[in-house]
């Protein structure tokens, strides 16, 4: 009887310790799983010493080899991207009175003639490692910043500005616990002393809104490069003095072959680059949300196509796909004028017919990229 008595209490002593070992090992997973939603938080620093080395994944700001380019870059800048301008550029005619812009238009068609018609581009001795018609690109856009100066007696920003010429700009940020590097060089930034105002100033109504994703670095065709510092440079030293901080508008020419969907992305990278960069100039630690957001614009564009984007940065808090996102804005791809209709490719000179006349000139691209520059900024 008492050996039945020592077994029943040794089974219940054993049912007891594997309850407590059942109970504590239920605590346990939902302690574990309690925390984890705790880290569900937007808007946190997330401090990385200058010194600090890492491999990070080197992004190119302009690619042809990503398919469904528009998409990955959107998030991997945690960026919503709408189609058509935001408000400000829904009704381009308030920037440019209508006897104004005629004489500006006639002037521009004959800049037009010279650079596509009447103009053969030399050949330089590295011709094999250039872009065709770079050299024409940018002798085009020179006289069309040229053409927006001429209002700068009713706009103030175009009289105090700078012009900056393929600035040398990187950045490197965190997105999902993986390091990202950027370097790029646009061909012309317009560099204002005040920002420019808002485009969307609900910024916690960019919460409800959703992006692509996620997606793996094999998909986004970004590797590892070797040991490097994270830097951090927005195109100019000594911030501290430089008159000219903030990005008004950026032109991008970087665009042989690539489709209008990839001319999204790189606009997108490009223009988040440079916010970046101004962002963490100013102080603001990769985890943070703005308390001031920063938007730029850029015109891209190889001489006849055009694809007009605006930018919004509002977080630098990309460790996470949800809360407070960026945003981004982009036109309709338009051409400036008609190009010939040969079959054979023409060459750049044989662009346009040889007359006085711009055929098909687009008086809305035109409008737009004068709007671009006639945005007043903060006073």
């Amino acid at each position: 009887m008492v050996v039945c008595f020592l077994q029943q209490r040794v089974l219940s002593n054993q049912q007891i310790y594997g309850t407590c070992r059942f109970t504590c090992r239920q605590l346990c997973a939902v302690a574990a799983k309690t925390e984890r939603q705790e880290t569900r938080q937007t808007g946190v620093p997330l401090i990385i010493p200058k010194h600090v080395i890492a491999k990070a994944f080197i992004v190119h700001p302009s690619t042809t080899s990503v398919f469904d380019a528009s998409s990955k870059y959107q998030w991997l800048t945690k960026t919503k991207l709408f189609e058509g301008l935001p408000a400000p550029f829904s009704n381009v005619d308030n920037f440019v009175d209508d006897k104004e812009y005629v004489h500006l238009r006639e002037n521009f068609k004959e800049s037009i003639l010279h650079n596509h018609a009447f103009r053969r581009e030399g050949i330089s001795a590295n011709h094999r490692f250039r872009r065709r018609g770079e050299e024409m690109t940018m002798g085009f856009l020179q006289d069309l910043l040229r053409f927006g100066w001429s209002l700068s007696d009713r706009h103030r920003h175009l009289d105090d500005c700078f012009l900056d010429l393929k600035p040398r700009m990187r950045i490197h940020w965190v997105r999902h616990h993986n390091f990202y590097q950027l370097d790029q060089e646009p061909a012309f930034v317009i560099r204002t002393k005040q920002p420019t105002h808002l485009l969307e100033t609900d910024i916690e109504k960019t919460s409800l809104e959703t992006i692509p994703g996620p997606f793996d670095n094999y998909s986004i065709n970004v590797f590892r490069h070797p040991i490097l510092h994270l830097q951090n440079n927005p195109g100019f030293q000594n911030s501290a003095l430089y008159k000219y901080p903030y990005n008004h508008t950026m032109f991008l020419t970087n665009i042989n072959k690539l489709t209008f969907e990839q001319q999204q992305a790189y606009g997108i990278m490009s223009m988040f680059g440079s916010l970046v960069a101004l962002a963490m100039d100013d102080g603001v630690q990769m985890g943070q949300h703005l308390q001031k957001p920063l938007v730029t614009k850029c015109v891209i564009t190889d001489g006849i196509q055009f694809t007009l984007m605006c930018y919004q940065l509002n977080t630098l808090s990309f460790q996470e796909d949800f809360g407070i996102k960026n945003c981004a804005w982009v036109s309709h791809s338009m051409n400036l004028f008609k190009v010939t209709t040969a079959k054979r490719k023409p060459l750049l000179f044989e662009t346009l017919d040889m007359d006085n006349e711009v055929p098909g000139f687009n008086d809305e691209c035109f409008k737009t990229v004068l709007a671009f520059l006639c945005q007043e900024t903060e006073s």
